[in-house]
């Protein structure tokens, strides 16, 4: 069993995969290990998107488009991260982690082509998860998603933690 050309080469035996040069053919059965072909690689189920403090930028005058410096905010500042999941994922909890509990954070969806018109999907204080989400399944064909964050001067933003199933 195996993946072999589908032609014979010029010695007379068939080649194997490695051999990537002509088309190819199956040869027996195959086995995934409890997968069907329509789910290979576990694609459904609970899955996690994640981004660290740098994928934040700042907004608004005074820090406007400053990015994390690793994961300090050089000053107070209002912060983005975009956010983007597979289409019709459904968001099921929402957390950001910082070094001041006291800092706020939200996930917003807003139509793609309004910059004004925007839904606080999850919100909650650094470091507490929110699992009460609004408008949760991912629709990439009508909006943006990203998370905004407030902190003070010298804070940490550590990571976002976005779990979703499919």
């Amino acid at each position: 069993m195996g993946i072999k050309h589908s032609t014979t080469k010029a010695g007379g035996e068939i080649g194997y995969a490695s051999e990537w040069n002509a088309n190819h053919v199956i040869d027996g059965d195959v086995d995934f290990v409890g997968y069907d072909a329509l789910n290979v690689g576990n694609l459904t189920g609970t899955k996690y998107w994640s981004a660290t403090g740098g994928a934040f930028i700042g907004v608004g005058a005074a820090t406007n488009g400053v990015q994390a410096e690793g994961d300090i905010i050089p000053g107070a500042a209002t912060t983005i991260c975009p956010v983007m999941l597979p289409n019709g994922a459904t968001i099921t909890g929402v957390c950001v982690y910082g070094s001041d509990a006291t800092n706020t954070w939200a996930l917003y969806r807003g139509v793609k082509n309004d910059s004004v018109t925007l839904v606080n999907m999850a919100s909650a204080n650094h470091n507490t998860e929110d699992t009460t989400i609004t408008s949760g399944v991912i629709d990439n064909s009508a909006y943006r998603y990203f998370i905004e964050t407030t902190t003070g001067a010298g804070d940490h933003i550590y990571s976002a933690i976005i779990e979703y199933t499919i």
